[in-house]
């Protein structure tokens, strides 16, 4: 597994963990923003996989 991947992975399990943590403290505006992250983060992973030339 390529490092880039991996960031990406804690990168998106982590925004997912800071909005959970927003979601309670009851901050939608954090919890938007940190939920936003996460999806940056899980496109961003797609989209290295989608331009992997080691792969067939």
């Amino acid at each position: 597994m390529n490092v880039v991947r991996l960031l990406h992975i804690v990168w998106f399990f982590l925004a997912l963990a800071i909005a959970g943590l927003f979601v309670i403290e009851g901050k939608p505006a954090q919890t938007l923003v940190w939920g936003f992250s996460a999806v940056v983060a899980a496109t961003f992973f797609w989209r290295s996989m989608e331009n992997d030339p080691t792969e067939t």
